[in-house]
């Protein structure tokens, strides 16, 4: 665990997304509490831009906190 690979894995998917499928946008979600997913978006240059909340049949453990959108637009 805390070997890089995912930052490493998602950096190259948001190069891939802008470099070769000329995407505008990358966005990723987690729950708000799954702070080493959200640190791997921030480390690839997504930025936090929501929290939300959403109503589930049966909610998973600790949801409660709500759920967080990070995104990064490509600069072409």
């Amino acid at each position: 665990m805390g070997k890089g690979f995912a930052k490493e894995g998602a950096r190259e998917m948001v190069r891939h997304a802008f470099r070769d499928l000329e995407l505008a946008e990358v966005i990723g979600e987690t729950m708000t509490i799954n702070a080493a997913s959200r640190a791997v978006m921030a480390g690839s240059g997504l930025k936090h831009v929501d929290t939300f909340f959403v109503t589930y049949v049966t909610p998973p453990a600790e949801i409660e906190e709500g759920e967080v959108r990070y995104s990064i637009r490509s600069e072409g």
